[in-house]
């Protein structure tokens, strides 16, 4: 049989295959070489972080949640049976409308002087508007719970002190104030977190054109009428972004009623959440079933602040270079300034105060003893070195700095990574990033 003869190329046919090869990987290799560099493998790396820092906790609480115990409290099966439960349970059923109620009167309190204060503070000649600015962010960076704490002891119906000048001045017996329910649980987070709102809400009066609202006072609008249909509609979206973030803090917030709600019989899903799994009768199954219904709660309403809220614009709320007319007050600018006023003290000063005084009495007894002052408790948790000094409490104090410390730059790194991310590139990568952060 006849072997089969190949043509062997000629050079210039070989050196035409090769140019051709090269041609096909030089692109190849120009997109490993675009997707490899150290923007890229920089961004993906924050990327899985913050993927993994959020999703593997959902992923264990989701999977938790459909475990359920038997009886005896040993074995586990997959099933609804936690969900179930947690409807027909008097006590979380009960927690649940607790948060809804507290969550929402916190929302409306809050709304209520992040706004007040922002266009106080943005849009009118109120007196030292500059110089009190800071004064109204001090809750903002302050723990609610450590608030929770002031207050019950500044207003609870036993111990608290001004329920002890009543006393003490009118002559009434029992008591004025009660915070250790859930309207003192609405009023301590309200003013807690009424700088949320009101840092939404400065921004965007600070930006807008205030043509519409000249408008409306040549045409004879009264200023409070300007006020409530021109210039608050214009920044509803800031408004409503705020407020929602509120709510849904306040649904997952576990210190305040903890210190004023659970003692007294008004528990809300965190506490309860805390309830069934702490201790050694937990059930952990039960927590993460309660905390997925927290997290819906949380998840819907930042999707409407991101997808509805967020996105709506105002072509009267610019970037443009102008500044906004300030509203001359006349005589009501002392008012105005009284308002603010009030809000620090109630909010600033009152709290500090009396954690000052408190912090200075071995026995709390609802009232300044004067012979009782004394700075033993802070030699028990800031000097390790005095012989009766709270080892818990000195360690305590030393491992919050390093967590801050070390929380701060971590978060401000990663911040900056991510920021970029989701405003520099597009798609849907970004997008399930940013929910993911938010």
């Amino acid at each position: 049989m006849r072997e089969a003869v190949h043509p062997t190329p000629t050079t210039n046919e070989s050196a035409s295959i090769e140019t051709s090869d090269h041609r096909a990987a030089r692109p190849v290799a120009g997109r490993w070489r675009h997707l490899l560099t150290q923007e890229t493998i920089a961004t993906s790396l924050v990327g899985l972080i913050i993927a993994a820092a959020v999703l593997l906790p959902l992923i264990t609480l989701t999977v938790n949640s459909f475990l359920v115990l038997d009886d005896l409290g040993f074995d586990t099966e997959w099933g609804l049976g936690n969900y179930p439960e947690i409807f027909q349970d008097r006590i979380i059923r009960k927690a649940f409308f607790n948060t809804l109620i507290i969550s929402t009167g916190t929302t409306i309190l809050a709304t209520f002087l992040g706004v007040t204060l922002a266009w106080l503070n943005a849009r009118t000649n109120c007196p030292w508007r500059e110089q009190l600015e800071p004064f109204n962010l001090i809750p903002f960076f302050l723990s609610p719970f450590i608030g929770a704490i002031a207050w019950h002891n500044l207003a609870a119906p036993r111990v608290g002190m001004l329920n002890h000048v009543a006393r003490s001045l009118f002559g009434i017996e029992g008591h004025i104030f009660n915070v250790d329910n859930i309207y003192g649980i609405i009023w301590v987070t309200g003013i807690f977190f009424a700088p949320l709102v009101y840092l939404f809400t400065v921004g965007s009066l600070r930006r807008m054109d205030p043509s519409l609202e000249d408008s409306a006072r040549t045409t004879g609008a009264s200023l409070l009428r300007t006020t409530l249909t021109i210039t608050l509609p214009l920044v509803t979206p800031a408004i409503l972004s705020g407020a929602i973030i509120v709510f849904v803090t306040t649904a997952g917030e576990f210190g305040v009623p903890f210190k004023l709600g659970a003692p007294y019989g008004w528990e809300t899903l965190t506490t309860q959440i805390f309830t069934k799994a702490v201790g050694d009768d937990a059930n952990h199954y039960l927590g993460a079933a309660m905390s997925m219904t927290l997290g819906v709660i949380t998840a819907l309403f930042i999707w409407l602040q991101r997808r509805i809220i967020a996105p709506r614009e105002y072509t009267t709320v610019t970037g443009k270079g102008f500044r906004p007319n300030l509203i001359d007050l006349g005589p009501w600018k002392w008012a105005a300034l009284g308002v603010n006023l009030t809000y620090i003290f109630v909010a600033v000063i009152l709290p500090i105060l009396c954690l000052c005084i408190l912090s200075l009495h071995p026995v709390w007894q609802g009232k300044i003893i004067f012979s009782d002052l004394t700075f033993w408790n802070y030699k028990k948790v800031l000097f390790f070195w005095w012989p009766e000094h709270i080892h818990a409490a000195v360690n305590g104090i030393g491992n919050s700095f390093i967590l801050a410390f070390v929380g701060a730059t971590l978060a401000m790194v990663l911040a900056m990574v991510v920021s970029y991310m989701i405003h520099r590139t597009k798609g849907f990568g970004a997008t399930v990033l940013d929910f993911l952060c938010v």
